[in-house]
């Protein structure tokens, strides 16, 4: 059964220490994330119809510091040592998967979107475990994460999105003081469907839809 009250009560009690590495972590993240935003923005005001390729170029830097971060999660639910900025640093190793994985995900869930917002949201929750997958196992392609990924939210995406709104209060308080709030707000989130990822996995594995070696390369 999907618990969302236990995943976000085990977040709190993963990221207790932790929160120096997670907050300068997402700090430097998110400045890099709009530094790249607001470059995109210029160049494709520049190259008129090069923006398809500026778009391209600024989601690849992004999946990249997206990609740290979830490598940054996995290794709190793991537990094997204190984590530190030599953890965050690590993630960029996966910066190849991590540029394809961003660039396929914001194509489909773009693809989907120009039909109607709402198919456009259920894919981007249908796809979403893809990220996790992908941190957790390098080798496994893009493709193959996607697939997995629709089969674990089978049933799930209305929780995965209900979730997302529990925490629609917090993020209100969180952004009253320009938005510095959110640098403590994001590592709970972030911790809270890390937990829901691996129960989706644990799930989807029980149930007989998937299987251990789906999730291999």
């Amino acid at each position: 059964m999907f618990d969302r009250k236990l995943y976000k009560k085990s977040a709190l009690k993963q990221i207790k220490g932790q929160r120096f590495v997670l907050c300068l972590t997402w700090l430097l993240s998110a400045c890099v994330l709009y530094i790249i935003y607001t470059s995109y923005k210029r160049i494709s005001s520049c190259f008129g119809n090069g923006f398809v390729f500026a778009l391209a170029f600024a989601l690849g830097l992004a999946g990249i510091f997206v990609f740290a971060q979830f490598v940054l999660y996995l290794a709190i639910f793991y537990k094997k040592e204190d984590i530190t900025f030599d953890t965050f640093f690590k993630g960029f190793e996966m910066w190849l998967p991590g540029i394809f994985a961003m660039l396929w995900y914001s194509l489909f869930v773009a693809l989907w979107g120009i039909l109607l917002i709402i198919p456009g949201i259920v894919k981007s929750f249908a796809y979403s475990q893809m990220f996790w997958i992908i941190a957790e196992n390098p080798g496994i392609s893009v493709k193959k994460a996607m697939a997995v990924s629709k089969i674990m939210t089978q049933g799930h995406k209305a929780d995965l999105f209900s979730m997302l709104l529990s925490f629609s209060g917090w993020g209100i308080l969180a952004i009253i003081p320009c938005g510095l709030g959110l640098i403590f707000l994001v590592p709970y989130i972030m911790a809270s469907y890390c937990n829901a990822y691996f129960d989706l996995k644990r799930m989807a594995i029980l149930e007989g839809r998937l299987t251990p070696a789906d999730f291999a390369a």
